[in-house]
């Protein structure tokens, strides 16, 4: 899981790992993201205009996805 607001990262681990496990907890943005595996789906919800402080950034992110 993955997070830019470190309160609500803190606030998703105790709550999520109640009943699930989240996996690795990040704090940080897409840019950060290195994956050493090639996967079918990424899912993100209501985090598109998280990515960036502009267009550019925005599409560096959007690339490092796909």
């Amino acid at each position: 899981m993955l997070e830019t607001d470190k309160p609500a990262l803190e606030k998703a681990k105790s709550f999520l790992q109640i009943e699930n496990n989240p996996g690795e907890l990040i704090h940080g943005g897409v840019d950060l993201l290195n994956f050493s595996e090639d996967y079918d789906v990424v899912y993100t919800s209501h985090t598109n205009y998280y990515w960036g402080a502009n267009e550019e950034h925005f599409k560096l992110q959007l690339d490092n996805i796909l």
